[in-house]
């Protein structure tokens, strides 16, 4: 858990990239959540924060965040699979000659 002396910057805001410690705790609590339950992520500003525009534009970033996280995910999978099927097309030949 993060102390709650606000010293912690996780800066999700726009063309910058969210603090890995934060990152890691919203995965870590995603993952720990039941696969129905819906997640929300509250996060607590001081009254001259809330009144920034960066304030109005957190849920997306946030979004943007993880949604930009999940695509480099997912190509790197897609990466490591072509990977094994090109592996596997010259290992088969080769065992069973």
């Amino acid at each position: 858990m993060w102390p709650s002396s606000g010293t912690h910057d996780p800066s999700p805001f726009r063309g910058r990239d969210l603090d890995d410690g934060a990152a890691a705790y919203i995965l870590d609590a995603a993952t720990a959540a039941p696969p129905t339950e819906a997640l929300h992520i509250l996060v607590r500003l001081s009254p001259g924060e809330m009144a920034s525009p960066a304030a109005a534009q957190l849920g997306d970033s946030v979004r943007q965040f993880f949604q930009q996280r999940a695509a480099r995910e997912t190509h790197a999978l897609r990466e490591h699979f072509r990977f094994g099927r090109r592996a596997l097309a010259i290992g088969l030949p080769i065992l069973g000659a």
